[in-house]
């Protein structure tokens, strides 16, 4: 008895686009998270 193998290409049948965030609303997050990093290392060398 033979084996069938069969590919499912999910990306295709299940994948849905989702745009990219506004650029200004990556930076503000980014800046956010850099001024957090910033405030600690402030912290600990105080």
């Amino acid at each position: 008895m033979g084996i069938v193998d069969c590919e499912v290409p999910f990306n295709r049948k299940f994948y849905v686009f989702k745009p990219p965030r506004p650029l200004g609303e990556i930076d503000a997050e980014l800046k956010k998270c850099t001024d957090r990093i910033k405030q600690m290392i402030e912290e600990l060398s105080a």
